[in-house]
Protein backbone atom coordinates (compact mmCIF):
# COMPACT_ATOMS: atom_id res chain seq x y z
CA UNK A 1 0.00 0.00 0.00
CA UNK A 2 2.88 2.40 0.72
CA UNK A 3 4.18 1.71 -2.78
CA UNK A 4 0.77 2.07 -4.41
CA UNK A 5 -0.04 5.38 -2.72
CA UNK A 6 3.26 7.17 -2.21
CA UNK A 7 5.96 6.09 -4.69
CA UNK A 8 7.54 8.94 -6.63
CA UNK A 9 9.69 8.74 -9.80
CA UNK A 10 13.40 8.46 -9.06
CA UNK A 11 12.97 8.64 -5.28
CA UNK A 12 13.86 6.26 -2.45
CA UNK A 13 11.68 6.59 0.64
CA UNK A 14 11.23 4.82 3.96
CA UNK A 15 7.80 4.52 5.56
CA UNK A 16 8.19 3.82 9.27
CA UNK A 17 5.40 2.64 11.53
CA UNK A 18 6.19 2.90 15.23
CA UNK A 19 3.68 0.82 17.15
CA UNK A 20 4.65 -1.50 19.99
CA UNK A 21 7.11 -2.91 17.46
CA UNK A 22 8.60 -0.68 14.76
CA UNK A 23 8.52 -1.73 11.11
CA UNK A 24 9.64 -0.05 7.92
CA UNK A 25 8.86 -0.26 4.23
CA UNK A 26 11.43 0.83 1.68
CA UNK A 27 9.61 2.31 -1.30
CA UNK A 28 11.53 2.58 -4.56
CA UNK A 29 10.20 3.31 -8.02
CA UNK A 30 10.02 -0.39 -8.94
CA UNK A 31 7.85 -2.78 -6.91
CA UNK A 32 10.49 -5.52 -7.12
CA UNK A 33 12.83 -3.32 -5.05
CA UNK A 34 10.40 -2.88 -2.15
CA UNK A 35 11.65 -4.24 1.18
CA UNK A 36 9.74 -4.36 4.47
CA UNK A 37 10.58 -5.77 7.91
CA UNK A 38 10.37 -5.19 11.66
CA UNK A 39 13.31 -3.13 12.92
CA UNK A 40 12.80 -3.98 16.61
CA UNK A 41 11.09 -2.26 19.55
CA UNK A 42 8.88 0.77 18.96
CA UNK A 43 6.86 1.85 21.98
CA UNK A 44 7.00 -1.55 23.70
CA UNK A 45 10.01 -0.87 25.93
CA UNK A 46 8.83 2.65 26.75
CA UNK A 47 5.32 1.55 27.73
CA UNK A 48 6.50 -1.34 29.91
CA UNK A 49 8.98 0.92 31.71
CA UNK A 50 6.34 3.54 32.50
CA UNK A 51 3.80 0.96 33.64
CA UNK A 52 6.21 -0.95 35.88
CA UNK A 53 7.66 2.26 37.32
CA UNK A 54 4.28 3.82 38.11
CA UNK A 55 2.25 0.70 38.83
CA UNK A 56 -0.48 1.99 36.48
CA UNK A 57 -1.38 -0.54 33.72
CA UNK A 58 -2.38 2.03 31.10
CA UNK A 59 0.29 4.63 31.79
CA UNK A 60 2.35 6.09 28.92
CA UNK A 61 5.04 8.71 28.52
CA UNK A 62 2.70 11.32 27.07
CA UNK A 63 4.41 13.02 24.14
CA UNK A 64 7.78 11.67 25.28
CA UNK A 65 7.95 14.38 27.96
CA UNK A 66 9.55 12.14 30.58
CA UNK A 67 12.19 10.88 28.17
CA UNK A 68 13.00 14.43 27.08
CA UNK A 69 13.64 15.27 30.73
CA UNK A 70 16.17 12.46 31.07
CA UNK A 71 19.66 11.67 29.80
CA UNK A 72 20.22 8.58 27.69
CA UNK A 73 22.86 5.99 28.57
CA UNK A 74 24.70 5.46 25.26
CA UNK A 75 26.67 2.47 26.59
CA UNK A 76 23.46 0.71 27.67
CA UNK A 77 21.97 1.37 24.23
CA UNK A 78 24.99 -0.15 22.52
CA UNK A 79 24.87 -3.24 24.75
CA UNK A 80 21.14 -3.70 24.21
CA UNK A 81 21.61 -3.47 20.44
CA UNK A 82 24.00 -6.44 20.59
CA UNK A 83 20.89 -8.66 20.49
CA UNK A 84 21.20 -10.95 17.44
CA UNK A 85 17.85 -9.80 16.01
CA UNK A 86 19.36 -6.47 15.04
CA UNK A 87 22.09 -8.19 13.01
CA UNK A 88 19.73 -10.55 11.18
CA UNK A 89 19.01 -9.68 7.55
CA UNK A 90 15.40 -9.36 6.34
CA UNK A 91 12.87 -10.73 5.68
CA UNK A 92 12.30 -10.89 9.44
CA UNK A 93 9.68 -10.06 12.02
CA UNK A 94 9.54 -9.85 15.79
CA UNK A 95 7.18 -9.06 18.66
CA UNK A 96 6.88 -8.63 22.39
CA UNK A 97 8.22 -12.13 22.95
CA UNK A 98 11.61 -10.50 22.28
CA UNK A 99 10.99 -6.83 23.00
CA UNK A 100 8.31 -6.75 25.68
CA UNK A 101 8.45 -6.57 29.46
CA UNK A 102 11.45 -8.87 29.89
CA UNK A 103 13.47 -6.73 27.48
CA UNK A 104 12.40 -3.59 29.38
CA UNK A 105 13.67 -5.13 32.61
CA UNK A 106 16.94 -6.04 30.90
CA UNK A 107 17.40 -2.46 29.69
CA UNK A 108 16.61 -1.18 33.18
CA UNK A 109 19.32 -3.43 34.62
CA UNK A 110 21.82 -2.11 32.05
CA UNK A 111 21.08 1.51 32.99
CA UNK A 112 20.58 1.06 36.74
CA UNK A 113 22.43 -2.13 37.79
CA UNK A 114 21.16 -3.79 40.94
CA UNK A 115 17.97 -1.73 41.16
CA UNK A 116 14.46 -2.95 40.48
CA UNK A 117 12.49 -0.92 37.98
CA UNK A 118 9.70 -0.29 40.49
CA UNK A 119 12.17 1.22 42.98
CA UNK A 120 13.59 3.86 40.64
CA UNK A 121 13.20 7.55 41.42
CA UNK A 122 11.65 10.00 38.96
CA UNK A 123 14.97 11.14 37.50
CA UNK A 124 16.17 7.56 37.12
CA UNK A 125 12.97 6.60 35.30
CA UNK A 126 13.35 9.58 32.97
CA UNK A 127 16.93 8.54 32.16
CA UNK A 128 15.74 5.00 31.44
CA UNK A 129 12.97 6.29 29.16
CA UNK A 130 15.45 8.51 27.31
CA UNK A 131 17.61 5.42 26.81
CA UNK A 132 14.63 3.36 25.57
CA UNK A 133 13.69 6.10 23.09
CA UNK A 134 17.25 6.05 21.75
CA UNK A 135 17.15 2.25 21.45
CA UNK A 136 14.08 2.58 19.22
CA UNK A 137 15.59 5.35 17.11
CA UNK A 138 19.00 3.72 16.70
CA UNK A 139 17.55 0.31 15.83
CA UNK A 140 15.54 2.01 13.07
CA UNK A 141 18.42 4.12 11.76
CA UNK A 142 20.85 1.19 11.73
CA UNK A 143 18.33 -0.96 9.84
CA UNK A 144 18.88 1.26 6.79
CA UNK A 145 21.99 -0.79 6.05
CA UNK A 146 19.73 -3.66 5.00
CA UNK A 147 18.13 -1.63 2.20
CA UNK A 148 19.06 -2.45 -1.41
CA UNK A 149 22.22 -0.72 -2.59
CA UNK A 150 22.16 1.66 0.41
CA UNK A 151 20.32 4.38 -1.55
CA UNK A 152 20.28 8.08 -0.76
CA UNK A 153 16.90 8.44 0.94
CA UNK A 154 14.67 11.35 -0.01
CA UNK A 155 12.60 11.14 3.18
CA UNK A 156 11.47 8.99 6.10
CA UNK A 157 7.71 9.15 6.73
CA UNK A 158 6.55 8.20 10.24
CA UNK A 159 3.18 6.93 11.43
CA UNK A 160 1.91 4.99 14.44
CA UNK A 161 1.80 5.96 18.09
CA UNK A 162 5.52 6.67 18.12
CA UNK A 163 4.88 9.69 15.91
CA UNK A 164 3.53 11.38 19.06
CA UNK A 165 6.70 10.68 21.06
CA UNK A 166 8.91 13.75 20.66
CA UNK A 167 11.94 11.98 22.18
CA UNK A 168 11.85 9.20 19.57
CA UNK A 169 11.32 11.70 16.74
CA UNK A 170 14.11 13.99 17.94
CA UNK A 171 16.57 11.08 18.01
CA UNK A 172 15.39 9.85 14.60
CA UNK A 173 15.88 13.29 13.06
CA UNK A 174 19.41 13.48 14.42
CA UNK A 175 20.37 9.94 13.39
CA UNK A 176 18.82 10.11 9.91
CA UNK A 177 20.19 13.54 8.98
CA UNK A 178 20.39 14.80 6.24
CA UNK A 179 17.38 12.64 5.30
CA UNK A 180 14.20 14.54 6.30
CA UNK A 181 11.94 12.82 8.86
CA UNK A 182 8.28 13.82 8.50
CA UNK A 183 4.90 12.63 9.73
CA UNK A 184 2.40 10.89 7.47
CA UNK A 185 0.08 13.87 7.94
CA UNK A 186 2.59 15.89 5.89
CA UNK A 187 1.56 13.70 2.95
CA UNK A 188 -2.13 14.41 3.51
CA UNK A 189 -3.12 11.20 5.31
CA UNK A 190 -4.15 11.09 8.97
CA UNK A 191 -1.64 8.73 10.64
CA UNK A 192 -4.44 7.28 12.78
CA UNK A 193 -6.30 6.27 9.61
CA UNK A 194 -3.40 4.60 7.82
CA UNK A 195 -4.20 1.01 8.78
CA UNK A 196 -7.88 1.42 7.85
CA UNK A 197 -6.91 2.93 4.49
CA UNK A 198 -4.41 0.14 3.90
CA UNK A 199 -6.98 -2.60 4.45
CA UNK A 200 -9.50 -0.79 2.25
CA UNK A 201 -6.93 -0.65 -0.57
CA UNK A 202 -6.07 -4.34 -0.13
CA UNK A 203 -9.77 -5.26 -0.09
CA UNK A 204 -10.29 -3.33 -3.32
CA UNK A 205 -7.44 -5.24 -4.96
CA UNK A 206 -8.86 -8.56 -3.75
CA UNK A 207 -12.28 -7.76 -5.24
CA UNK A 208 -10.57 -6.78 -8.50
CA UNK A 209 -8.52 -10.02 -8.51
CA UNK A 210 -5.24 -8.12 -8.21
CA UNK A 211 -2.29 -9.31 -6.12
CA UNK A 212 -1.76 -7.63 -2.77
CA UNK A 213 1.55 -8.99 -1.51
CA UNK A 214 5.17 -8.05 -2.19
CA UNK A 215 7.41 -11.15 -2.40
CA UNK A 216 10.62 -9.12 -2.02
CA UNK A 217 9.32 -7.94 1.37
CA UNK A 218 7.84 -11.16 2.78
CA UNK A 219 9.91 -13.85 1.11
CA UNK A 220 6.83 -15.32 -0.61
CA UNK A 221 7.45 -17.34 -3.77
CA UNK A 222 4.85 -15.56 -5.91
CA UNK A 223 2.44 -12.63 -6.22
CA UNK A 224 -1.01 -13.66 -4.93
CA UNK A 225 -4.47 -12.22 -4.29
CA UNK A 226 -4.87 -11.75 -0.53
CA UNK A 227 -7.90 -12.35 1.64
CA UNK A 228 -11.14 -14.25 1.23
CA UNK A 229 -14.44 -12.96 -0.11
CA UNK A 230 -17.46 -14.44 1.70
CA UNK A 231 -20.91 -13.71 0.25
CA UNK A 232 -24.33 -14.03 1.85
CA UNK A 233 -23.31 -12.82 5.30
Amino acid sequence: VDWLLFRRPGEHQVFLNVGGIANLTYVAEELADVVAFDTGPGNALIDHIVRDATGRPGAIDEGGAMALSGTEDAEAVARFLEHPYFRAAPPKSTGKELFGREAALKLSELVHPGKSLSSLGEGEVNDLLATAALVTARSVAESVRFLPREPVLSRMVVSGGGLKNAAVLKALCELMSPCPVVGLDDLGLDPDAKEAVAFAVLADRAVAGEFGNVPSATGASAYVVLGKISSGL
